[in-house]
């Protein structure tokens, strides 16, 4: 079979694939949650299919870079994460027939190592801190090494990549759009900032004149220049998108 038909139907499977795989990111409810004065909702980000925000985000990327041709069944996936994105990533690819490799560190949970050890036929774990005193930049220094030594290898960059923030462009926000008229006030945890700007971007857009509240955890000192919520993965797993709307709401300012 020539090379280029080959890749050809290469490219259409795992588009197939990852076209079936969309259809199990369902719109995530919106609860009220009791709040004397105000209307405050929870968006219950942790019912999405592997548990956490980072499905969609996860889901996007590699969605976009296989329309764009960027990756194919041949593809090995690399990524930086102790968590949720890591979480995601491994289920995704495993069921389009990808090959992930993980990039972790220490401070990685034990239920989500072990969960990325039985789904990844390899797991690089770095143990070195580095000039900061935590691990982030040593995992991306090992994402740069094992995508230069690796064929074909694709780096899913979830802290740079525009995918992941118009994954939350056009879902998670699209989705806020259609359940609420009016909305004063949402708040959004930062994270690796995907999610805020995204998601700001177009509530903005419908809702001019809402408030957006960044929420993050304060990192400690051992953890400078590394992202708090690679320490706490539960941010991502909390009801991590809260809206409120309300007749009168004087005591936010």
């Amino acid at each position: 079979m020539p090379s280029a038909l080959f890749d050809q139907i290469s490219t259409s499977r795992l588009s197939t694939g990852l076209e079936l795989l969309r259809n199990t990111l369902r719109p995530t409810p919106h609860v009220q949650l009791a709040m004397k004065g105000m209307d405050l909702f929870a968006k219950l980000e942790y019912v999405n299919p592997v548990g956490s925000i980072k499905d969609r985000p996860a889901y996007w990327i590699l969605k976009r870079a296989a329309e764009r041709g960027e990756i194919c069944e041949d593809t090995t996936v690399i990524e930086s994460s102790s968590g949720n994105f890591a979480a995601a990533l491994a289920s995704f690819t495993h069921l389009v027939g990808l090959r992930f490799i993980p990039v972790i560190d220490p401070n990685i949970s034990g239920t989500y190592e072990s969960f990325l050890r039985r789904i990844c036929p390899t797991v690089v774990k770095v143990e070195d801190r580095d000039d900061t005193g935590g691990f982030l930049k040593t995992r991306l220094q090992k994402v740069k090494e094992l995508c230069a030594t690796i064929p074909n290898a694709y780096w899913t960059n979830q802290y740079g990549n525009p995918d992941a923030v118009e994954a939350h462009y056009e879902l998670t926000a699209t989705e806020i759009c259609a359940d609420f008229d009016s909305l004063d006030y949402v708040f959004i945890a930062v994270s690796t900032a995907g999610t805020i700007a995204g998601v700001s971007r177009r509530l903005k857009e419908h809702y001019p004149n809402i408030r957006v509240i960044a929420v993050d955890t304060e990192a400690p000192p051992s953890s400078v220049g590394h992202r708090a919520s690679a320490i706490f993965p539960a941010l991502d797993r909390a009801s991590s998108r809260l809206c409120c709307r309300r007749p009168r709401l004087t005591t936010l300012s």
